[in-house]
């Protein structure tokens, strides 16, 4: 079964929830974004519905996508995170309030 490489759960799990809650996203000009939950938002106008649970990394409503999840959004262009040529992202750590 996958283990994540961040956050070090099993993602097929069901209690498995969440990702690191606190997800920061470090792209190739130096910019940090914290990481968006799994679900709409005013972010990604492009999610409708979601299911209970991401059909890729199974983390539930609300959570952080596992790392190099298919659905993620990416934070800068709000287009697909894993396939984002522009915004690529170099490096995944803790979100710093």
């Amino acid at each position: 079964m996958p283990i994540c490489t961040v956050c070090k759960r099993e993602m097929s799990v069901p209690k498995t929830i969440s990702c690191s809650p606190h997800k920061a996203i470090e792209f190739r000009d130096g910019s940090v974004y914290k990481a968006l939950p799994y679900g709409p938002s005013a972010l990604q106008p492009h999610v409708e519905v979601a299911a209970e649970r991401c059909r890729d990394c199974n983390v539930m409503y609300g959570g952080i996508h596992h790392l190099y999840c298919c659905v993620e959004t990416c934070p800068k262009c709000q287009g697909q995170a894993l396939s984002c040529a522009t915004c690529h992202p170099v490096a995944v750590g803790l979100w710093q309030d």
